[in-house]
């Protein structure tokens, strides 16, 4: 998961074609890239909703990317060289590299936005609430009082915290359920959990030699 995603999922396959010539390394590639654009442009060009689409980042490197709404499948196919230093001389080998990812744009900004509120919260809880705890308790405290102060401050934050990640979870229920409605929840994981099945497949199946 990306650091700046909360709902972002992966599935990563490798192919090493270990001793392998460069020409018959990018045949099975071609192969299973072929496979890849065909089940993908099958099942999700036309389909109501989504957009397909498709960029040749290299000769051999391809980015697929279809959304609905805010959610988004890709899949990344990419030939490449690895070495491997286990042995002496390192022995060069050519692998394929098939990344496919599912994430929602718009519940993850809710997520930042949501920790945005619980942060204001937070510390307005501890300004506010903790600031009258304080005023408090060094009046009537006494000398006690002024050795409690920290700890009102600190009680103010964990209210305002507390009332922010309530406030945080309705809102992102409440986004979720209009995602939902849309088709953008149960109807993509869905097409991620048929997605990366039919990698599964794909990638059992023999290319020609």
């Amino acid at each position: 998961m990306s650091l700046d995603s909360i709902t972002e999922r992966k599935f990563t396959r490798n192919v090493h074609f270990g001793d392998d010539s460069k020409e018959t390394a990018l045949a099975h590639t071609s192969f299973y890239q072929e496979q890849i654009a065909y089940y993908l442009a099958n099942v999700f060009n036309g389909k109501n909703g989504y957009t397909l689409s498709c960029e040749q980042k290299h000769d051999t490197d391809r980015e697929f990317t279809i959304r609905k709404g805010s959610a988004i499948l890709s899949v990344s196919a990419v030939f490449g060289i690895n070495t491997s230093y286990k042995e002496h001389p390192p022995r060069k080998f050519y692998t394929f590299t098939t990344t496919a990812a599912r994430r929602n744009e718009t519940l993850d900004n809710t997520d930042k936005a949501n920790d945005v509120i619980e942060w204001t919260l937070r510390v307005t809880g501890g300004i506010i609430v903790g600031g009258a705890l304080a005023i408090l308790l060094v009046l009537f405290g006494g000398h006690l009082g002024f050795y409690l102060v920290t700890l009102a401050f600190g009680f103010g934050s964990a209210i305002g915290g507390f009332i922010g990640h309530l406030i945080s979870r309705k809102i992102y229920s409440t986004v979720e359920t209009r995602l939902e409605q849309k088709g953008e929840i149960t109807e993509i994981e869905e097409d991620w959990s048929l997605l990366t099945e039919t990698l599964e497949m794909i990638f059992t199946a023999k290319p020609a030699s």
